[in-house]
């Protein structure tokens, strides 16, 4: 992490959030934390349909990823947007929700939980970084969700004539007068990519496959599991634990697919689409530089491992893209 955030750090604390079965973008996970803090830390702000309103919401509780970080790190504003309107300093403000968020103690197994630090700058900034150990977590809850079509708006941007698919030169809305319809193919070819990709995967022994047709395009790795997304010789539960994804090209394609979950849950659609083709362009520079076979294969089977399941799960989010979001064919094979 940027050494900036620490040397401007006030005061810091441990949060452990619940994975919802609702998002599964880490924006709205925080968010829902942000409301709650609110809410129990007296302040006279209303709070009314914020849970259910992107657009409310993101207004009272602005948020977002900060780029060229190491690691995933959440910025909050949300103190310096009440700090006039409650007469109050934003760095006691920024205070008060830290002491405000919910003590969440999750020991069931069954029960998937997220670990970040949460730090307040003097200015009155809300930093959230997530640990190697929790963007682990995520990836493989994201890896194993058999759909995230309930997790977005479910409303078809693009729609090809009489129902088919992008070949049927699709009729765009108005609002998306400058889409370009090389990005749904780019997106198809993407799916069908990864597909092959995990069934070569699944046929070599690398990974095992749950058992799949060609009717639907839903593959799910069931072995390893889960995915060893973190080095060897670590002792689970502590910051020591290190993420096998280290790579720039790694690092660039989990940021993107972040992205791309909070717009969903933002319903942000023109931005989620725009997002296509850069997806597209991130896939295939990790895919360049970030073998699988040969020497990888047979000399660090967890790192293939891994990497086909950030592959996986690349594979997961286009396919919710195409079929969910533009109402198009998520082809298996092209």
């Amino acid at each position: 992490m940027d050494s900036k955030v620490h040397k401007n750090t006030f005061n810091c604390r441990q949060l452990s959030v619940n994975l919802s079965n609702k998002s599964a973008g880490i924006k709205q996970l925080l968010q829902q934390q942000l409301l709650i803090a609110i809410n129990s830390s007296g302040m006279d702000i209303s709070l009314a349909d914020l849970s259910s309103n992107a657009q409310l919401r993101q207004q009272l509780i602005p948020l977002y990823r900060l780029s060229n970080q190491i690691g995933v790190i959440y910025r909050c504003a949300s103190a310096l947007k009440l700090a006039a309107k409650l007469q109050l300093r934003a760095v006691e403000l920024a205070n008060q929700l830290m002491i405000s968020f919910p003590n969440n103690n999750y020991n069931s197994a069954s029960v998937k939980c997220l670990e970040l630090s949460v730090e307040v700058e003097s200015s009155g900034w809300i930093n959230f970084k997530l640990s190697d150990w929790a963007l682990a977590i995520w990836l493989q809850d994201l890896m194993e969700r058999p759909s995230l079509e309930e997790y977005g708006s479910k409303g078809i941007l693009v729609k090809g004539k009489e129902g088919s698919s992008i070949g049927a030169n699709p009729c765009i809305p108005q609002y998306l007068d400058n889409w370009d319809p090389n990005t749904s193919f780019q997106l198809q070819y993407l799916h069908a990519r990864c597909c092959s990709l995990l069934r070569l995967a699944h046929q070599q022994g690398l990974i095992t496959l749950k058992k799949f047709d060609f009717k639907t395009p839903q593959l799910q790795i069931i072995e390893p599991n889960p995915i060893p997304w973190l080095q060897e010789n670590q002792v689970s539960g502590t910051e020591a634990l290190r993420l096998r994804l280290t790579d720039s090209t790694e690092q660039n394609l989990i940021g993107l697919i972040l992205d791309c979950l909070d717009e969903i849950g933002e319903q942000n659609q023109f931005a989620l689409v725009k997002r296509g083709s850069t997806l597209s362009l991130a896939f295939e520079e990790f895919y360049s530089e970030c073998r699988i076979w040969g020497e990888v294969k047979t000399h660090n089977l967890g790192l293939a491992q891994a990497r086909l399941g950030l592959l996986a799960v690349t594979q997961s989010l286009v396919r919710s893209l195409l079929q969910d979001q533009l109402g198009i064919d998520a082809p298996l094979e092209l």
